[in-house]
């Protein structure tokens, strides 16, 4: 909590004990009771009364008090991919150069590739990392990575989970303990406070809402550095859990199989049991091969609906598809 201010003048104001050191004090006393911005506004208002202070204002980190609510972004750092609005500072600008590489980096997570790979990718291409563009444009950065060009995967990932992206703005991702203890927290997702189209957006919400569910179900390389298109998406019927996906130099492609993950962290949790790569391509090739086939020989009964809802006309109840259509 910052200090707060009165119309007392200024001479008058230095004669009485500052309101942060009085609080300060206070706090000691209460060991942490007055942590609460509840119990912080009791203390100063009580003190304000007690010390002649007319017209106390409050100004407090909650989350939900002041400018905060407007919609305009509490980060002093502008996300890469935009620029500072010069006229606006409030207001954030497409950095066109930097805004193509985010552009790639989500095609490319699109098209599967991880934030390893993306990584390597852009550092084969030598496009300059966000710390090394900010650094040309005369921007106050951190220190450049010692190899040049050199990205990371933690920077790729956040980029890809950044929703400023979409023109949002979001505030509230963190805050501290309390007014005496700085330390820096991070709030919960359902906590943060967004606000749709304060900016340009960089990336459709569409392709953003595609690659977080991409994202959730993360495909890590092998041993080998072998990806299977299933892996991250197949889970034990007996306990839940993912299967791993297993292929060695020893072995073909062929012989690729998925098992368990929770009966290889410990024999008691499942049982053994797997399932080759080959089987599950199969099953799901056959699977596809139906649906197209109901799509080709039921079309109208398919699509009537679509095109009824589409003009507002009420679901007929004599259209019926087959119950063999129920994969």
């Amino acid at each position: 909590m910052d200090n707060y201010i009165d119309e007392r003048t200024k001479e008058q104001f230095t004669e009485d004990t500052t309101i942060r050191e009085a609080l300060n004090n206070i706090y000691d006393m209460l060991q942490g009771e007055s942590n609460s911005i509840t119990n912080q506004k009791s203390i100063v208002s009580k003190y304000a009364k007690d010390n002649g202070f007319q017209n106390p204002q409050f100004f407090v980190d909650d989350g939900y008090s002041g400018v905060s609510m407007s919609g305009k972004p509490l980060t002093t750092v502008i996300p890469y991919g935009y620029k500072k609005n010069e006229a606006e500072p409030a207001h954030w600008l497409i950095d066109e150069e930097a805004a193509e590489v985010v552009r790639r980096i989500f095609r490319l997570c699109v098209e599967g590739y991880g934030p390893t790979q993306i990584a390597n990718i852009l550092f084969s291409e030598g496009i300059s990392t966000p710390t090394e563009h900010w650094q040309a444009q005369g921007r106050k950065t951190s220190v450049l990575p010692a190899v040049p060009h050199k990205w990371a995967a933690r920077t790729v990932a956040d980029i890809l989970e950044r929703l400023e992206y979409c023109g949002h703005t979001v505030n509230f991702r963190s805050t501290t303990r309390s007014f005496k203890d700085k330390t820096m927290i991070r709030r919960p997702k359902e906590e943060w406070k967004i606000f749709e189209n304060t900016h340009e957006a960089i990336i459709d919400s569409e392709i953003w809402a595609l690659v977080q569910e991409f994202r959730s179900h993360k495909r890590r390389p092998n041993r080998t550095g072998e990806i299977s298109i299933f892996s991250g998406l197949l889970y034990c019927t007996d306990c839940g859990e993912k299967l791993y996906y297993s292929v060695t130099n020893n072995y073909s492609r062929e012989q690729a199989y998925f098992f368990c993950s929770n009966y290889r962290k410990s024999t008691a949790n499942c049982t053994a049991h797997y399932i080759r790569e080959k089987v599950v391509y199969a099953l799901v090739l056959e699977s596809l091969r139906r649906v197209l086939f109901y799509v080709q020989a039921f079309e109208k009964q398919l699509y009537q609906p679509l095109w009824k809802r589409s003009r507002g006309i009420p679901k007929s109840r004599n259209l019926r598809l087959p119950s063999s259509m129920n994969l």
